[in-house]
């Protein structure tokens, strides 16, 4: 019995093309436990102009911060909060700090910001002085 090449490779082709056509096996997802992701949100106004962003981390959060002071540095008027804080205008309890060391004032800031305070930065050019002041 002599099975003639181009049906032989007809077959073969057609084989080939039904086993491709079968439905693929569905994977299950797995899900990753891991540690918490958690997000900060920061409510800021330059020179009256009010937006919102989110942090994913801690580093995105300190380059804000250091963007926050380089803004002041040029003259912006800055301003920033918590964005999961709620904003009361009750009672005011103004808070002011200064120093001549950003570092610092950038540390300040970020303390007074993680107790609910609204915090305003202004730069002195002249005497090299930060003037934050925070607002609950």
């Amino acid at each position: 019995m002599k099975i003639p090449f181009k049906r032989l490779a007809l077959f073969f082709v057609l084989s080939m093309v039904a086993v491709s056509c079968q439905k693929e096996t569905i994977i299950d997802p797995v899900a990753i436990t891991g540690g918490e992701v958690s997000f900060r949100e920061a409510i800021y106004t330059i020179d009256g102009v009010t937006g919102q962003m989110t942090f994913p981390d801690d580093a995105s959060w300190n380059q804000f911060l250091e963007r926050m002071f380089v803004l002041a540095e040029e003259g912006h008027s800055v301003s920033f909060r918590d964005g999961n804080s709620s904003q009361r205008n009750a009672s005011k309890e103004v808070v002011t700090y200064t120093t001549k060391n950003k570092d610092e004032a950038i540390a300040w800031a970020n303390a007074m910001v993680e107790n609910g305070y609204t915090v305003y930065v202004q730069y002195d050019k002249d005497s090299g002085v930060y003037t934050c002041t925070a607002i609950k």
